[in-house]
């Protein structure tokens, strides 16, 4: 589990931001010799989202907390059409 223990306490989403990554797949990423360790930027969203305009040749990762109210079929989407991994703990 990573800790971010120069963040604020809030509730919301943390975005982290790795700049200076070319492509569009995930690879390009956990490849870097920065990830998972020193990203350029970290910030908590509310709306579980990356600021807009953003720029275009990062990566990033957004970590939260999802607790369903009820039992049920939930349905997560993607806003952006590059690389995208999708994990979900237990």
């Amino acid at each position: 589990m990573t800790s971010f223990p120069d963040l604020p306490a809030q509730h919301g989403a943390i975005v982290e931001k790795w700049e200076s990554v070319d492509g569009n797949e995930v690879k390009e990423l956990i490849d870097n010799p920065r990830f998972p360790n020193l990203p350029s930027k970290i910030y908590i969203s509310t709306s579980f989202a990356e600021p807009s305009n953003w720029g275009d040749t990062y990566g990033s990762r957004i970590t939260a907390l999802f607790k369903a109210p009820m039992t049920g079929a939930y349905i997560f989407r993607f806003g952006k059409f590059s690389g995208k991994l999708f994990r979900f703990d237990r």
